[in-house]
């Protein structure tokens, strides 16, 4: 989901693999990237994550194809950017690459998630540099009770990232139910928000998140049980977030149906 500076709606459709415009005050899209499902660079597969920059280029987690795929204004033909060389875990590959965030300068961080690492693809580059990872997680965290079958050699899933003015690195874990903060001088990343799920959870539906420049977060679960919408805030002293939307499933106005994302 993005905004653009005319105030146009743009939302990815990960079953269409398309993404609609919706002109500003309108409920009535079309299809302005992809609609149909391929490995073209105007096609996209089963996308999940999409990032729009102050140029009203649009860049593409296109999940399906393990790549980072970028769209300039009106422009239907896509350029890689990164990634698209097979799903595995070298420094040139994704595998179930999620959230994407672009610098002013154009260096591309995407949440490469089933790698459980945060990869960096400088501009111009044709190869990426794992800035978030295991490596970087405290080695004495909150005891979570992990399920049989668990690799406890890479616990994480980054689903989303976001990079702050300071260069501060924040990361959505879908596995553990947190949201991390790596700073750029640091090699040890803290725990910004630890109770996305309840006790011992894991794997519960933390898809997407949005970082306000006042610090503010806000946070979609989005699973069968609980679907809601949780924010935090630097004031509130802790490391809880609190409900602001939601809390479970429906189609009335109170509840909400899978939140995969949010934007302002």
């Amino acid at each position: 989901l993005a905004f653009d500076s005319d105030d146009n709606m743009y939302v990815l459709n990960s079953a269409r693999h398309s993404v609609k415009k919706f002109p500003a005050g309108s409920n009535q899209g079309e299809v302005y990237i992809g609609g149909t499902y391929g490995s073209c660079n105007s096609c996209l597969a089963d996308p999940l994550g999409m990032f729009m920059d102050s140029d009203k280029n649009i860049y593409i987690a296109d999940t399906g194809n393990e790549r980072i795929i970028k769209f300039e204004p009106g422009n239907s033909e896509g350029t890689v950017v990164a990634g698209g060389n097979g799903f595995g875990n070298l420094p040139k590959q994704l595998y179930y690459p999620n959230g994407v965030y672009v610098k002013d300068n154009g260096d591309i961080y995407i949440a490469d998630t089933n790698n459980g690492r945060v990869q960096l693809w400088k501009n111009g580059s044709d190869t990426g540099e794992t800035v978030f990872d295991n490596s970087k997680i405290p080695v004495s965290l909150p005891k979570k009770q992990f399920p049989a079958g668990t690799n406890l050699d890479q616990p994480l899933k980054p689903t989303d990232v976001y990079v702050n003015s300071n260069n501060e690195l924040y990361v959505l874990d879908y596995a553990f139910g947190y949201v991390w903060k790596l700073s750029s001088n640091d090699n040890v990343a803290e725990i910004l928000i630890d109770n996305l799920y309840a006790d011992n959870n894991f794997n519960k539906g933390a898809q997407g998140f949005f970082v306000r420049d006042d610090g503010t977060i806000y946070i979609t679960i989005g699973e069968e049980v609980e679907n809601k919408i949780l924010k935090w805030h630097p004031s509130f002293g802790d490391k809880k977030a609190r409900l602001v939307i939601g809390g479970s499933k429906g189609d009335d106005s109170k509840k909400l149906n899978l939140p995969n994302d949010i934007s302002f």
